[in-house]
């Protein structure tokens, strides 16, 4: 029994090992990433810099969004910058840097967001900023406000989010935002 738990062990680290070698790209990998339109970069599934992050290379996923903000901010739309910015926060929250997905988060907030938005943006970003700071006061009352806010396409606009961050309030962002143990 002694020797199967042992080669399960081996196995895992070796699962592990191999899957941290899946983070590195080459330059010449990163330019062609960054090459990529906005669609193909950010919007496809499994593809762009979700190929990446569905490999668990968050480090290298924000700092990669970062860049095409960089590189493509003169050519991209505002809101397109928002959710490469916000997407990039994502990947900080994901890998434990909430100090710089903070920053990220802050900079999707939009001041000019209308009164009749089907999306209630801004109180989805402070209810993320909520998680973050561990203030379920604040993500209670910005999650209730979604809970009362316009439905988008037949539901609320990130509420199911918000309700999983509530649900695993006490667990990192990776897994209240990304486990679907926390969405029920």
């Amino acid at each position: 029994m002694k020797f199967v738990a042992v080669i399960l062990c081996l196995a895992i680290q070796l699962e592990v090992t191999a899957f941290a070698q899946d983070c590195t790209i080459s330059s010449q990998e990163e330019q062609a990433l960054i090459a990529k339109t906005y669609s193909e970069f950010d919007q496809s599934m499994g593809k762009g810099w979700r190929a990446y992050a569905d490999r668990g290379c968050y480090a290298l996923c924000s700092k990669i969004l970062d860049r095409y903000v960089t590189e493509h901010r003169a050519t991209m739309l505002d809101w397109q910058i928002s959710v490469v910015t916000w997407h990039a926060g994502q990947m900080y929250a994901y890998d434990g840097v909430y100090d710089l997905a903070r920053l990220r988060f802050r900079a999707t907030i939009n001041p000019n967001e209308p009164k009749d938005t089907p999306i209630l943006w801004n109180d989805y970003v402070n209810a993320t900023l909520a998680f973050l700071d561990k203030d379920m006061d604040k993500l209670v009352f910005h999650r209730n406000r979604i809970a009362e806010g316009p439905e988008f396409n037949g539901s609320k606009a990130n509420l199911a989010v918000v309700d999983g961050l509530i649900r695993c309030f006490d667990k990192p962002y990776a897994v209240a935002y990304g486990s679907g143990e926390c969405r029920k």
